[in-house]
């Protein structure tokens, strides 16, 4: 099998939104994000298998 990388996409999106209840406590340890909690760095990578 052959993994070939297509466009990555890279976007940020709202603490609250990805996380709803969890407390900020908790998923601030695993995830970077500004002091306004909006700015939460995300990929989107895809890959095509042949």
């Amino acid at each position: 099998m052959k993994l070939t990388p297509l466009i990555t996409t890279r976007f940020r999106s709202d603490g609250g939104a990805m996380f709803g209840l969890v407390p900020k406590t908790i998923w601030s340890q695993l995830v970077e994000c500004d002091d306004r909690n909006l700015e939460l760095p995300l990929f989107g990578d895809a890959y095509l298998s042949k």
